[in-house]
């Protein structure tokens, strides 16, 4: 008669197994992708999803993380993102800020869900977290500005724990007096701090302190967005290459709705750098009750487009 399928912790570690004439049967081991979470839950993962959940269930965030991921990506489990979703918020409960984060995902930024999660993750020191939930705060700010001020805590605490972004907007909200006086001594460290994270925009405001050069949410500063895209059609472009053209611009605006562009590279290509500026150009946003009087604001803008090369 076969015996009953138990759990079993011996000296190879956690591992679910059916007892044979005493044997031990290890499940699949895992196939982490994730770096991350393949450094930290090696033991279970070795010995397959079985022994993660199991590992979960007694407190292991890590290993929470590694049966989410599994149950995500279909490894040794059919897909099942109603349990991924379930152990993310277990490996959060156990006290991991990475799997607070993980959790968070399965919402959008705007859903009340996401929130409470990514506050659990700061206090448990997850950078990333601590700047994702100042970004919730600063968007609704306009409406609720008591809400400012967790959005500058979590600021603070996320750019202590290296979070390149959070860097960026604590000296973006110092520049601009938001939550308290205008104190450019005080927003250069955080760029500076931001830059050697390699935040462009903080980089450019070391360089360029006569402008403000924001990451804050536009919803923060601005009402209404009129940003229509660029119209861009190829015909007559003379590139005879297939990799990406990339135009970088600035947009900057002084206590007024209209932008001006500003060409930070070059693409190679005139007639797409004339377009893009031409397009920035039209945009209007109706300035927002929190947009600094007197300052001026500028917002870095990346476009990528793919270039084929002319037939014939």
């Amino acid at each position: 008669m076969i015996a009953p399928i138990r759990s079993f912790v011996g000296s190879i570690g956690l591992c679910a197994v059916v007892l044979i004439g005493g044997g031990c049967s290890k499940t699949k081991p895992l196939n982490l992708e994730n770096p991350t979470i393949a450094e930290h839950a090696p033991a279970c993962a070795e010995q397959g999803l079985t022994a993660c959940e199991l590992a979960c269930e007694a407190g292991d965030g890590w290993a929470c993380l590694a049966a989410s991921y599994a149950y995500g990506h279909g490894d040794g489990a059919r897909k099942n993102e109603t349990r991924m979703a379930e152990l993310e918020e277990r490996g959060c409960a156990a006290g991991l800020g990475e799997a607070c984060r993980w959790a968070s995902r399965n919402f959008e930024l705007d859903d009340p869900r996401a929130k409470p999660l990514l506050v659990r993750g700061c206090e448990l020191d997850h950078g990333e977290s601590c700047g994702l939930a100042a970004m919730i705060e600063l968007v609704a700010a306009p409406q609720e500005p008591a809400g400012l001020q967790g959005a500058i805590e979590h600021l603070d605490r996320g750019c202590e724990l290296d979070d390149a972004w959070s860097c960026a907007a604590r000296g973006d909200l110092y520049e601009l007096g938001l939550g308290g006086a205008a104190d450019s001594a005080a927003a250069r460290p955080m760029h500076e701090r931001a830059c050697k994270l390699e935040v462009a925009a903080s980089c450019r405001n070391l360089q360029d302190p006569d402008r403000v050069w924001s990451v804050l949410p536009l919803p923060t500063l601005f009402g209404h967005l009129h940003m229509p895209d660029p119209n861009i059609t190829f015909d007559g472009f003379q590139t005879q290459v297939t990799e990406a053209l990339v135009v970088k611009l600035g947009y900057c605006l002084e206590s007024k709705p209209e932008a001006t562009a500003v060409l930070l590279e070059s693409s190679g290509e005139p007639a797409l750098d004339g377009v893009m500026v031409d397009t920035i150009n039209e945009w209007r946003l109706s300035l927002g009750p929190l947009f600094p009087e007197g300052k001026t604001v500028c917002f870095l803008m990346t476009y990528k487009f793919k270039s084929t090369p002319k037939s014939g």
